[in-house]
């Protein structure tokens, strides 16, 4: 019998593995392609999801499963350090010897994803940890999967994912897009200070306008034009729009932080087309033992208008990146360079033969670095230098007689230059270190900046004889080299906090910001330094609370402060002409305001974020910004100095901290875990925005039988309501990507509101209230924009058609609902939504 018993024994053996299937690969990694040892492999049966069985890879990335029952199985992978990775449906049969080879992407450090995977070359990312978020200040990110499933071609358009943020404007390159953190405007159209205080940072390094002197074209008193800054080359963006940490400074709406992409990339072509912006972007790398270098080309253009020959714009952009660690890899370092060309051409097709150009560079190199003397402390530096040269010009036919003492003109074509280069130069040193007791956990940050931005070149240049503005105007041309630089010394100093209140996590931020600008020089009678514009202390206080396991409490409050720009406080001279006896008599009044402070901005905001089950996640958000001290231009009657009482009508003006703005509202945020490749994300934006200024100002003309000289100014309110849903749905085992987004503004509200003197006016009939200080007396005190609700539909479409290869499609209101509102005050027709635009994409990767 025993002998029978080993018979059958061999004979069921035999059986079971010659009917059974074996599966054997490789793991590696996507962008080395090389293999991953210690890699969790789990077959999970499709039907039951149950894992049947695992293993790990051994040094060579090699795994196998020698005896698996014929069916359907998803392959999953795991690393530390890589995102997830699973094949769909596999399906074997019996007898059947299987080989696979499973790629994985390596992660952040900080990684938050769950899983992610490749469809065609695009990091799709299906599941993230956070339905929540997990910051103490309120920020919202945005990865490259999301950038190039939209079609992005500035950093302007990836703006259209932040929501609460108006969609009424086409992607692409045609029109100058400026970024407004909370700001009540459309996407691409904030108010001048909204764009002025919000902060760009890339890589470390601020980019802003506050070295432009610029009175014409890419103006100083506007933040950057973000068609500058191409989306290919993007890693991340990062908008904050909370309190954030005492390392960032220099805004006052909030911060815009992007990350590039520096690590070692595979060749990859990417070619997009749409009604506005043809362009195509090339980006490889080499890698060497413990060092990468890596660079991107990217080239755009638009035509405008169609019907005017020459109406385009050009960008041409290069960067390149060595970087690399050493001394055992507690050294890293980073050394790039970035060069831009933009040509804004427009020639004249009409009969005041009106020709616009603005062009001009940007170069910039910097070199940072990381030392870590252990896993607790880290030090850190960042260096850079920037050269930005600008050149408008302009030129019109001037229909003035012009005589001169050769002939006489009837007309003449007056030009006009403006030509400057902005130097930054711009230095940050911070230090980390984490210290663990026994009841508080400590993250100390400390840390220091120095920024420098100057103009020079020959400024605002106009033909004294063909004066552009007209043969008799006085304006007159001024340098850039006559004016003063802006440079910034910060101290920084922070304590992140973590413990436990009750059994449950607190985690809090507590820091202070030093700023000063243009110091002079030490002295304590005048605070630490005697300076032009201001020194500023900037508390800021972070507190979350964690009520369970799911549900959190957040509160803020903190200050910062705003520069102001060589263009706010070089306004051009004023002159002003005018005859005494036989003799013309000319004078000049400076609009210079080498005083003017910076501005500040208090800033409060408390959240509650509730992770619903483990498929919902809930954040509720109010806050309130109060925004003092903006500079505001104000205007001075011609002799103001030598006698204030007296009313002319030639004046001048300059630019004074007399403004004022306060922001606030609610933001409710749904997002949702994917559940059968679908997901869906809900935003409600509540936001309210109202702004003035201090003081009376000064109406040049009044009616003196019931105006005043000067009179108090209006102020104005504007309020929106505005639900942003979106629906994906993403697919592995197809390779399809489809996002379909709905906005709809609930409400539209504005209203200026006038609080000077007021008589009785008759209009078509109607006896109406009009105010001092109207420009048009269709604004009567009751009168309330109230613009209608309207809808937009848009849809995202990524399909991969081969290996590392897919197309994407993107239609903007694919309904083609222009929402069109008649102003019936204005007597104007407006079409509140962009017609209907499209885009397709394509690239490959190698």
């Amino acid at each position: 019998m025993y002998v029978i018993g080993k018979v059958i024994a061999v004979i069921f053996f035999y059986v079971y593995f010659l009917y059974s299937a074996s599966i054997e690969g490789t793991v590696t990694d996507y962008i080395d392609k090389v293999p991953i040892k210690e890699a969790v492999i789990t077959i999970i049966h499709t039907d039951t999801a149950r894992a049947v069985a695992s293993t790990i890879t051994d040094e060579e990335g090699y795994f196998n499963f020698p005896d698996l029952e014929p069916g359907r199985y998803h392959i999953q992978v795991l690393k530390e350090g890589y995102y997830k990775n699973i094949l769909f449906d596999y399906k074997i049969f019996k007898d059947g010897n299987y080989r696979v080879n499973i790629k994985l992407l390596k992660g952040d450090r900080e990684c938050t994803v769950e899983y992610c995977f490749l469809l065609g070359s695009i990091e799709v990312i299906v599941d993230s940890r956070e339905l929540i978020n997990r910051d103490l200040t309120t920020v919202r990110k945005i990865f490259s999967g999301d950038i190039e499933h939209l079609q992005a071609s500035n950093l302007g358009d990836i703006l259209y994912l932040v929501p609460g943020l108006e969609k009424s404007k086409s992607l692409g390159l045609s029109r100058d897009v400026r970024a407004g953190v909370r700001s009540i405007t459309n996407v691409g159209m904030p108010g001048t200070i909204e764009s002025f205080g919000t902060s760009i940072i890339i890589n470390g390094r601020e980019v802003s306008n506050d070295g432009n002197a610029k009175q014409k074209g890419q103006t100083g008193i506007y933040g950057i034009d973000l068609r500058e800054i191409p989306a290919d080359n993007i890693k991340e963006v990062r908008v904050i729009s909370g309190i954030p940490s005492v390392e960032y400074g220099n805004f006052a709406n909030g911060i815009i932080e992007v990350i590039t992409k520096y690590n070692y990339v595979r060749p990859k072509l990417k070619v997009k087309l749409n009604p506005d912006t043809k362009a195509a972007s090339l980006t490889s790398g080499l890698k060497f033992k413990s060092s990468v270098f890596n660079w991107f080309f990217n080239y755009a253009y638009s035509e405008r208008d169609l019907r005017k020959k020459g109406d385009e714009y050009h960008r041409f952009y290069f960067s390149g990146n060595y970087s690399g660690s050493t001394r055992d890899k507690k050294l890293d370092y980073r050394l790039s360079y970035t060069y831009t060309r933009l040509l804004d051409n427009q020639k004249p097709t009409d009969i005041y033969r009106m020709k616009t150009f603005n062009r001009g560079y940007l170069a910039s190199g910097s070199f940072s670095l990381d030392y870590r003397y252990s896993n607790d402390r880290i030090l850190s530096a960042i260096m850079n230098m920037g050269l930005n040269r600008r050149w408008y010009y302009q030129e019109r036919w001037v229909a003035e007689q012009l005589v001169t003492p050769d002939t006489i003109y009837n007309g003449y074509i007056g030009k006009l230059n403006e030509i400057g280069k902005e130097l930054n130069y711009f230095i940050k040193v911070k230090e980390r270190i984490r210290r663990k007791g026994v009841v508080f956990d400590h993250n100390f940050l400390k840390g220091f900046e120095f920024d420098f931005r100057r103009n020079i070149g020959p400024g605002m240049v106009i033909d004294s004889v063909f004066n552009f503005y007209g043969a008799n105007s006085p304006k007159r041309s001024y340098s850039f080299n006559d004016m003063d630089p802006i440079y910034r010394l910060t101290f920084f100093y922070e304590d992140n906090i973590s413990t436990y209140v009750l059994s449950k996590k607190l985690e809090a931020m507590a820091g202070i910001r030093y700023d000063v600008i243009n110091p002079e020089r030490i002295s304590l009678k005048d605070g630490l330094f005697r300076d032009r514009h201001g020194e500023y202390l900037s508390p800021r206080l972070n507190i979350g609370y964690w009520l369970g396991k799911t549900v959190r409490v957040r509160i803020g409050a903190g200050r910062s402060v705003k520069s102001v720009s060589l263009a706010y406080v070089n306004r051009s001279p004023a002159y002003c002409k005018y005859m005494v006896q036989d003799s013309i008599v000319e004078e000049k009044r400076s609009q210079r305001n080498r005083n003017l402070k910076a501005y500040c901005s208090d800033r409060y905001e408390i959240s509650v974020d509730w992770q619903f089950r483990k498929d919902i996640g809930l954040s509720l958000t109010g806050y309130l910004f109060d925004i003092d001290r903006v500079p505001v231009l104000i205007e001075y009657p011609w002799n103001w100095e030598s006698n204030p009482e007296e009313i002319t009508s030639k004046t001048y003006s300059r630019f004074e901290n007399r403004g004022w703005l306060v922001l606030s509202g609610l933001e409710l945020i749904m997002r949702t875990r994917r559940i059968k490749n679908f997901k869906y994300d809900l935003n409600i934006t509540y936001r309210y925005q109202k702004k003035g200024q201090y003081g009376k100002i000064y109406d040049p003309a009044p009616d003196t039988t019931w105006e005043q000289i000067w009179y108090v100014p209006p102020y104005e309110w504007q309020e929106k309501i505005i639900l942003d849903h979106c629906i994906s749905f993403v697919s592995d085992r197809l390779g399809l990507w489809v996002s379909i987004d709905l906005q709809h503004i609930l409400l539209n509200h504005y209203k200026k509101v006038f609080q000077s003197n007021s008589t009785l006016v008759e209009i078509n009939g109607v006896r109406r209230i009009i105010y001092q200080g109207m420009s048009d007396y269709r604004y009567w005190e009751r009168y309330l924009k109230s613009y209608p609700q309207k809808f937009i539909f848009s849809l995202r479409l990524t399909k991969s058609i081969g290996h590392n290869t897919e197309i994407s499609i993107y239609i903007n209101n694919i309904l083609d609902d222009r929402a069109v509102y008649y102003d019936r005050y204005e007597n104007v027709q407006l079409e509140m939504n962009p017609p209907i635009y499209y885009g397709i994409e394509l690239s490959k990767q190698w």
